[in-house]
């Protein structure tokens, strides 16, 4: 059985740019997350936090606490989430 490697030729900064909200966003990353096989967390937030809105980046990077883990893809859904709301 031969092992398939994650597509990496996708941008999530492409899924942004057609979708308004952090949810909407989540939505559609959350698939193509699945849909290429990516498993690492750290890959998973990494990819996560490229394609969101430059002010919703620049919050999380510059919160002075609660700072969500780069191992845990849910922190940083969570955290973009509620800056959005705000």
């Amino acid at each position: 059985m031969q092992t398939q490697r994650p597509s990496t030729d996708w941008n999530p900064q492409l899924i942004s740019k057609r979708v308004c909200s952090v949810d909407e966003y989540l939505d559609e990353f959350q698939d193509l997350i699945t849909e290429a096989g990516y498993s690492d967390p750290k890959t998973i937030v990494v990819k996560f936090h490229q394609g969101l809105d430059t002010q919703i980046q620049n919050a999380i990077a510059t919160m002075p606490s609660g700072h969500p883990s780069d191992m845990v893809p849910m922190d940083g859904y969570t955290a973009a989430r509620t800056i959005d709301q705000n």
